[in-house]
């Protein structure tokens, strides 16, 4: 595992702050420096602990700058992917949790984006989402055209990302599974043009007027 990360890892886990990386078109007013919740650096550790040795588990972490399809369907590979999805995870929480999620714009190609998906995916629950819906043969095979047509298209399209399986909620272990970033990006394009994604930023707001 490169120092950097490392290093970074460590300062979240204290409970310090690294700066928040520019990913997205729009973002908060006030952009604050990133503090990744506990809950979600228990999803992290979690994974990477869970049935290996921690030299093992960085070992495996090293290995994160690769596409996710250059490792097939290996568990203990794909768990190690939490490692580099963490960021993009809370940064996004905290985008949708700040700002009106029907405003965002998380792409230069998100009417393509969402027009595709739907297309290929029209009855696809995206509220609540299945794992069988991603993670089943079936579905993998369904996934696999729509992806590749955004190969060029995308930057990291097929890198892994964390997903919420239920929009209404945050994330958290029984409430997050692996995706590549385009597969997150349709999803997510989607619960914000179709309202699933307004409970998070309203909870924000009633929170914030208590």
């Amino acid at each position: 595992m490169s120092s950097s990360l490392e290093e970074e890892l460590t300062t979240l886990l204290d409970g310090g702050a690294i700066p928040l990386p520019d990913k997205y078109d729009v973002a908060p007013e006030s952009p604050q420096p990133l503090k990744l919740r506990h809950n979600v650096c228990y999803i992290v550790m979690g994974i990477l602990l869970n049935d290996q040795g921690a030299a093992e588990a960085l070992s495996v972490a090293d290995a994160l700058s690769l596409p996710a399809e250059s490792y097939g369907n290996d568990p203990n590979i794909e768990m190690a992917w939490a490692m580099k999805a963490y960021q993009h995870a809370e940064v996004y929480f905290n985008l949708i949790s700040s700002v009106d999620p029907r405003l965002l714009k998380l792409t230069r190609m998100d009417d393509g984006i969402y027009t595709a998906f739907r297309k290929d995916f029209p009855d696809l629950r995206i509220d609540v989402i299945d794992p069988e819906d991603l993670k089943s043969p079936a579905a993998k095979e369904k996934w696999r055209p729509f992806c590749m047509q955004f190969e060029n298209q995308v930057e990291d399209f097929n890198y892994g990302t964390l997903l919420r399986l239920e929009s209404s909620k945050e994330y958290t272990e029984e409430n997050t599974i692996f995706s590549t970033r385009i597969q997150f990006f349709a999803i997510e394009i989607a619960r914000n043009r179709e309202g699933c994604n307004d409970v998070i930023y309203n909870h924000r707001l009633n929170h914030a007027a208590e």
